[in-house]
């Protein structure tokens, strides 16, 4: 193989890797999912009886967290420190790539904490309504 060669499959590589995993994650799950609805119909064909609960645990439903504020503010200021980290490397390093990629994982960020004090006060909003 020559170095020519070498240079096509470098792109080649970095355009199907994405595809490769994307494809393997969606792959798995479905099986995940598709084992999960066997083994309830295996129980309902037995007639054993499942509460809510239970299915909700084989198909993997996770509730929302009851904090959602929390979490968006946490994300968003850890997604706003690892851009301003790549925007004073690559200021730095002389790479205006990565100071492009920091400023979009600081709006990012941003928009996360804006959401954060945004649901906060829809709930106050909403409790105070409540009452």
């Amino acid at each position: 193989m020559g170095n020519s060669d070498i240079a096509l499959l470098i792109p080649l590589a970095g355009i199907l890797l994405p595809f490769l995993i994307v494809s393997i994650i969606f792959y798995f799950n479905h099986k995940g999912k598709k084992l999960a609805n066997e083994t309830i119909q295996k129980a309902l064909d037995q007639g054993q009886e499942l509460t809510p609960e239970v299915v909700d645990k084989l198909l993997d439903k996770r509730k929302p967290p009851e904090n959602q504020a929390q979490v968006d503010l946490r994300r968003g200021v850890i997604l706003v420190g690892v851009g301003l980290g790549l925007v004073a490397f690559g200021f730095t390093e002389g790479g205006s790539g990565l100071v492009g990629i920091g400023l979009g994982l600081s709006v990012l960020g941003s928009a996360f904490i804006f959401l954060s004090k945004n649901r906060k006060l829809n709930n106050k909003i909403n409790d105070k309504t409540s009452q």
